[in-house]
């Protein structure tokens, strides 16, 4: 990930549900030429304009599926996963992988968003999303050729990811939302994303990325014991510290054998 901030999101929000379509489709297709095809000259997935679709589809190439070939759909841990759970978690890994390209929403999410959440505060607000961004532009130079217009752009887009994912209710009362579901599926997605990581207990709670879920040491304590329950993991105490050690050698055998497995097996 890169450390610049970009306003990429001002451009595009986050558009989930287009996104899931259309990967959901080049997963059908096993073909770029093909999916490209649907989307430029038969406009059959975003009934958009031209530039609205290759706004779309410029800021998912770059958020999920960069440098993909064809070779690679069929077995992309991405791409197979959103095909095997519902449409709620798919649009939570989505999430995740647009956090990862994009620094800005990490951070926001990391150091704002989540901090408020173990505080007890109620909600998130477009005032602390533009807190952050005046913030943040005292130490990225990269801010500071953006436009007033990004800057508000930004501050109302950052609200949208949250509650396009349901971390917050709804934009008239941004509060976070008390229901908000995180299946095992979608933890071991993120745990064997971070295989190399976290080998022990400690390393699971000083990773940041689950931050961006709003799960803390409880939340992930609990969701690893249902993942040792189904063996996906194994815990280990060796009297120092618990390590965590792993079924599947890659995020992309636990997708295939445990995600996908799982799905058929209903």
């Amino acid at each position: 990930m890169s450390s610049k901030y970009i306003a990429d999101l001002k451009t595009t929000g986050p558009v989930f549900k287009d996104s899931l379509n259309i990967l959901k489709r080049l997963y059908k297709l096993n073909s770029i030429e093909k999916l490209e095809d649907e989307l430029f000259e038969r406009n059959l997935l975003l009934k958009a304009s031209k530039r609205r679709i290759q706004n779309v589809y410029g800021s998912i190439k770059k958020r999920y599926i960069s440098n993909i070939t064809n070779e690679d759909i069929a077995n992309n841990p991405l791409l197979l996963i959103i095909n095997h759970i519902s449409d709620e978690e798919a649009i939570k890994i989505l999430y995740y992988h647009l956090c990862l390209s994009d620094k800005l929403i990490y951070d926001f999410v990391v150091n704002t968003v989540y901090p408020r959440y173990i505080k007890g505060f109620l909600g998130v607000s477009n005032t602390d999303s533009e807190n952050f961004l005046i913030k943040s532009s005292e130490t990225h130079e990269e801010m500071k050729s953006w436009s007033e217009r990004t800057y508000k752009d930004l501050k109302s887009a950052l609200i949208t990811v949250l509650l396009e994912t349901e971390l917050l209710k709804n934009r008239k009362n941004p509060v976070f939302n008390e229901a908000l579901y995180i299946s095992n599926k979608v933890f071991g997605y993120l745990l064997y994303s971070n295989k190399e990581k976290i080998k022990t207990i400690a390393d699971l709670n000083n990773n940041d990325d689950f931050k961006l879920l709003l799960l803390d040491k409880t939340d992930r304590k609990l969701l690893l014991k249902e993942l040792e329950n189904t063996g996906v993991v194994y815990l280990n105490d060796d009297g120092k510290e618990t390590n965590v050690e792993y079924l599947f050698p890659s995020l992309k055998e636990y997708v295939a054998n445990y995600v996908v497995g799982k799905d058929r097996e209903n």
